[in-house]
């Protein structure tokens, strides 16, 4: 009656002692023999005849890996890709156009076919920015890496991978990312009649690194696809010179860049990818058959081959594509600026005439 509130009474008793949380079961925590067995379940509620495990399951595992999870942010990196498509090729326009007035005068941009194609040249400017971008990332975040690779190859084919380096994680999701921006480019190019503007050869190989990536992102081949692609750019690279130099009607910048294109080709798809890539496919990739020797042996022999032939066919044709290249860089090294590139290939004899 007094108004007064009067304190709450002591709490009494023992306090409850709180449950240790459950460890979750996870790929990197199971015993061997769970995993084994986990795998087996897994293959035999899916199919036996599939040739990929359930996702998230891989022909190798690699803890926390869950390739799906990174479609939004492949997509994020795809539309900023077009957006530096339009800058950097405006820049490249640009900047090439006061080269080649440094180079040759305000009368080699004469109105009589004289100079070169500039659209085309700004796409060519935004290949080489980003091969270079891509290219050095590796080079400077995962080269200590990739170099631990090469000493063991045996890390790409091993059945259980330790999670993937942040730097390694982003690097394929970027290269996911532009090379669906570049297959986009191509095909609304040829539907809308640009030839000049991409190629069905080009749109196949962007295509085709895209399978690439996704096939060994999804079979647990991560490792194996960002040292494939990261092959292909130190290459590409000096073709993309070779390019640039062409349209500018640069002699000294191609006698340069055209054997450094030959080179770095015979070093990086000719010598070091069949060295390392093919040939530790088919050398260390044996124990994979102790871990499914549950699944039939035309399945198994399936899944080999979904990731051996494709390495072997890469291989001639990087061999037929040499042959084709040492070909066009003898026409524009001993020709002139004729052959096909950045620059306009039907201005070779003008830029001839022009000079004389």
């Amino acid at each position: 009656g007094s108004g007064e509130i009067s304190p709450s009474p002591p709490r009494t008793g023992l306090r409850r002692r709180r449950r240790p949380a459950r460890r979750r079961a996870t790929w990197a925590n199971m015993p061997r023999t769970a995993r084994t067995a986990a795998l087996e379940k897994a293959v035999a509620a899916g199919g036996v005849w599939r040739i990929l495990p359930p996702y998230p399951y891989g022909h190798v595992q690699i803890t926390d890996h869950r390739p799906y999870d990174a479609l939004p942010a492949i997509v994020a990196v795809a539309a900023c890709c077009a957006v530096l498509r339009v800058a950097v090729g405006a820049a490249g326009r640009r900047a090439g156009w006061w080269a080649a007035t440094a180079l040759h005068g305000e009368g080699w941009h004469a109105a009589d076919g004289i100079g070169a194609d500039w659209r085309r040249f700004g796409h060519t400017c935004w290949y080489t920015t980003y091969h270079v971008a891509y290219t050095a990332f590796f080079v400077y975040r995962i080269g200590a890496e990739a170099t631990s690779w090469l000493a063991d190859t045996g890390q790409w084919w091993a059945f259980e991978q330790p999670a993937l380096s942040a730097p390694l994680a982003a690097y394929c999701v970027a290269q996911a990312g532009a090379n669906l921006e570049s297959a986009l480019f191509m095909a609304l190019a040829l539907y809308r009649g640009r030839t000049d503007d991409a190629s069905p050869a080009m749109l196949t190989h962007h295509v085709s690194t895209l399978v690439v990536m996704a096939a060994s992102a999804r079979a647990g081949f991560v490792r194996v696809g960002a040292a494939v692609v990261f092959l292909h750019d130190g290459t590409d690279i000096f073709i993309d010179a070779l390019r640039i130099f062409q349209a500018l009607d640069c002699r000294i910048g191609m006698y340069t860049a055209a054997p450094l294109t030959l080179l770095s080709w015979v070093f990086f798809r000719l010598y070091i990818f069949p060295r390392f890539v093919i040939a530790s496919a088919l050398a260390d990739t044996g124990h994979l058959r102790e871990h499914f020797r549950f699944m039939p042996s035309v399945v198994m022999g399936a899944a080999y081959a979904m990731y051996v032939v494709p390495l072997c066919v890469l291989f001639l044709l990087h061999c037929y594509w040499f042959v084709l290249l040492s070909r066009k860089i003898s026409r524009v090294v001993l020709g002139g600026a004729g052959g096909k590139g950045a620059g306009n290939e039907t201005t070779g004899a003008k830029r001839k005439a022009h000079r004389d």
